[in-house]
């Protein structure tokens, strides 16, 4: 059985999980970068933080 199979024979709700981390995870490194080394934010990532937030 390949690593996909195994994937997507994992419950629905671990992948939604899975995915809600790494979504989280990246916006915090996101907001790392801006407050914490100083460096500006683009538009759209702007806009795409206002999303995830709302």
């Amino acid at each position: 059985m390949t690593l996909l199979h195994r994937l997507l024979n994992l419950p629905a709700r671990v992948l939604y999980l899975a995915l809600f981390l790494v979504a989280t995870g990246l916006l915090s490194f996101g907001l790392y970068l801006q407050h914490g080394l100083g460096l500006e934010p683009c538009p759209m990532c702007i806009m795409q933080r206002y999303a995830f937030a709302t």
